[in-house]
């Protein structure tokens, strides 16, 4: 797992400033296992065409979960409010990434943040 935050943190660096994508700040990282990477997408960024061009350059991305938790039918009877935020990312905006982890080093993380900004295309 500290490993997996140690890569989170290389990727934060180099997305830190990007305006078109959220990234974990090292707050959220802490203390976490990071068993996918989230990646959020902003608004006007075409999150299908996003993935589409990172698979093309060889980054495994997937479009959200193939089935939320809150969807799965096991939590239909458990499911008591709205969940507008965590639907607007799933259907939208969020975008898993499998490559934070080990054996991946830090220069794999400054690759996957390059693929990043060239799928993004430029500003």
């Amino acid at each position: 797992n500290m490993w997996r935050r140690r890569l989170a943190l290389e990727l934060w660096r180099r997305l830190k400033d990007e305006s078109r994508v959220r990234v974990l700040t090292p707050k959220e990282i802490e203390g976490h296992a990071l068993y996918v990477y989230p990646l959020i997408v902003n608004e006007g960024v075409d999150r299908v065409a996003f993935v589409r061009r990172l698979r093309t350059m060889g980054v495994e991305a997937r479009e959200g979960y193939s089935t939320p938790l809150h969807r799965l039918p096991a939590f239909k009877d458990a499911r008591r409010a709205p969940l507008p935020v965590g639907e607007e990312l799933e259907d939208q905006r969020l975008v898993l990434l499998f490559q934070v982890r080990p054996p991946a080093k830090a220069v794999h993380m400054r690759w996957l943040a390059a693929c990043i900004q060239a799928a993004l295309g430029k500003k």
